[in-house]
């Protein structure tokens, strides 16, 4: 206020002066320019005053930057900035972007905690555009924009192919699949594979319709046996078209699965009577081992098919759990042949197993009437054996197996002491092993002669192990002393019987199903354990019981034993 009263009293002074100077005096133009430059340093010093005495502010406004946009592609870009607060604290901050620098009309709000150094990633760009961007910060009492920065996505491209894979390979057909990994920012205009045979200059091209996924997989039929042909998968938009790797590849009767479940893929209903042999390879479950069985001739519910399949090789198969069931009632497990696996097939005659099986379930070739021989495989460690294989004459072991061998085409363990399974179809009398002691469970069962002669070695009978055997008539050796259950069920001509001199329990059902007219005894201790099971009413009255003499009242006298009718001394 002084400062504006001092300036007002100059200005009456030179006013007056002004009148007292005559007209166009030298002295009327010294005081013009006197007040002139009165009015100039009066100016000058009311800004310094005022400047002086107004108060400097508490908070200033925060210093931003932005940096060059990084990791551009078609759709996207990371920005970064840089915020100095200079004192106050930053309660704001977005990135504000558009395709015109004075519409900047998108924005993108970055959380404070971010620190100093806000970053973003913008998506949803459109490609081969220039867009404008800056960083925006805000303290509650004002609001800063940063230097604009600019960028341009990139432009739309032909696709991009990757992962060609063989899904499977049948004598007359491949199914392959493929991945577009990248559609090149364009709509796919065609997909599919280039087909050529060997010795043609001709590709023909097969289509798959664009769908909204990545993979794409085709069947491709109609191929010929023994053949040499390259496919090679393409995809095309509007940009142009791009091709993946090239896969050679030749037709055979072998089948390549990479995934279990798809051999109907590999062969299909058309060509179910074509082969009567066939190789196999990869992984299988059970909805492959159903329609491999469709293949050799019978269908999930029993009925015949059109298969013909005689000859089969699994070597290289890996059998896992999984898929249906492939008989009715039994699915896979892994690394086993299970149970019913090849029943009933009726022209099967050779099959080679996966090497990598580890067991061989009870009853896996139950009724398979023309197969000739089994190899069991390397790494297998339990086998048990099938019924109803008459023409069964031969079993082997590879080499390598640690578990088991075979003597005279039967199947024992490694140390040669327990027999495992006796081929039903092996003619003549049998070549035991010097070192027998056990016949296992069912190892034996339709034993096909009338008669046979167990070794002295003998010491042990497993369950049913001559079930429903043709014999007529058999001596169990001295050191057996137990007959398990259902040793001889079932053997419908079995008449006479002649237990050795330790036998001590004759077991349920052992005797079911047998026309006995004659059973001896000659242990001259007390009677064996038996059981209500282990003989049947018309064996009680119409086989005779020969029993030492000096146990005959034992025998009428005990509670089992005396039910039979007839009871002799001999």
């Amino acid at each position: 206020m002084k400062t504006i009263n001092q300036y007002l009293m100059m200005k009456m002074i030179n006013q007056y002066l002004m009148k007292r100077c005559p007209e166009n005096s030298f002295c009327k133009g010294w005081m013009k320019r006197m007040a002139m430059w009165q009015i100039i340093m009066s100016s000058v010093w009311l800004l310094l005053t005022a400047c002086r005495e107004q108060p400097e502010p508490d908070v200033l406004m925060p210093e931003v930057t932005v940096g060059e946009a990084t990791e551009v592609t078609r759709h996207a870009a990371r920005l970064q900035g840089q915020v100095t607060p200079h004192g106050g604290e930053v309660s704001y901050l977005a990135f504000c972007y558009g395709t015109s620098p004075q519409a900047l009309v998108q924005q993108v709000e970055v959380d404070c905690s971010q620190g100093l150094q806000p970053s973003v990633t913008l998506t949803g760009l459109t490609a081969a555009t220039t867009y404008y961007y800056c960083l925006q910060a805000g303290n509650g009492t004002s609001l800063v924009s940063s230097q604009l920065g600019q960028l341009t996505t990139m432009p739309n491209v032909q696709p991009t192919i990757q992962r060609l894979k063989l899904l499977n390979q049948g004598p007359l057909s491949i199914t392959m699949q493929f991945e577009v990994t990248d559609d090149g920012g364009e709509p796919l205009t065609a997909v599919g594979f280039y087909l050529q045979a060997e010795g043609q200059s001709h590709e023909e091209q097969l289509l798959i319709t664009p769908a909204a996924g990545t993979q794409y997989s085709l069947r491709i039929t109609g191929l010929e046996m023994e053949q040499n042909y390259t496919l090679q998968p393409f995809a095309a938009n509007a940009i142009g078209e791009t091709r993946g790797e090239r896969y050679p590849f030749a037709t055979s009767e072998a089948v390549r699965l990479t995934e279990a479940g798809t051999l109907w893929q590999a062969i299909d209903a058309s060509e179910v009577a074509l082969f009567t042999s066939l190789s196999l390879a990869g992984p299988m479950n059970g909805s492959d081992l159903q329609w491999l069985r469709h293949l050799m001739g019978v269908d999930v519910n029993g009925a015949p098919t059109d298969g013909r399949l005689e000859a089969l090789d699994m070597t290289d198969v890996i059998l896992c759990a999984g898929g249906t069931h492939y008989d009715g009632q039994h699915y896979t497990y892994d690394h086993q042949i299970g149970t019913g696996m090849f029943a009933h097939v009726p022209y099967l005659t050779r099959v080679q197993l996966p090497a990598t099986a580890v067991e061989i379930a009870r009853d896996a070739f139950e009724g398979a009437h023309l197969l000739t021989a089994i190899e069991v495989p390397a790494a297998v460690e339990q086998v048990a054996p099938s019924r109803d294989c008459p023409n069964l004459r031969q079993l082997t072991v590879a080499p390598g197996n640690s578990h088991f061998t075979s003597v005279g085409d039967a199947l024992y363990d490694a140390s040669q002491r327990v027999l495992c399974w006796y081929p039903q179809g092996r003619a003549g009398q049998p070549e035991w092993s010097p070192l027998l002691e056990e016949i296992g469970p069912y190892a034996c069962q339709q034993w096909p002669a009338a008669t046979l002669s167990l070794p002295a070695t003998l010491t042990k009978l497993g369950e049913g192990a001559f079930l429903q055997s043709a014999l007529e008539e058999v001596v169990i050796p001295d050191k057996v002393s137990e007959l398990p259950r259902s040793l001889f069920q079932s053997c419908s001509r079995l008449e006479r019987v002649t237990l050795g001199e330790q036998v001590s329990v004759v077991g349920s059902y052992c005797f079911e199903g047998c026309p006995l007219r004659d059973l001896y005894i000659h242990s001259a201790d007390f009677p064996p354990l038996c059981y209500a099971e282990s003989f049947t009413d018309e064996q009680y009255r119409s086989c005779t019981l020969h029993v030492p003499s000096s146990v005959l009242m034992h025998y009428r006298n005990a509670t089992y034993w005396g039910r039979f009718e007839r009871i002799e001394a001999w």
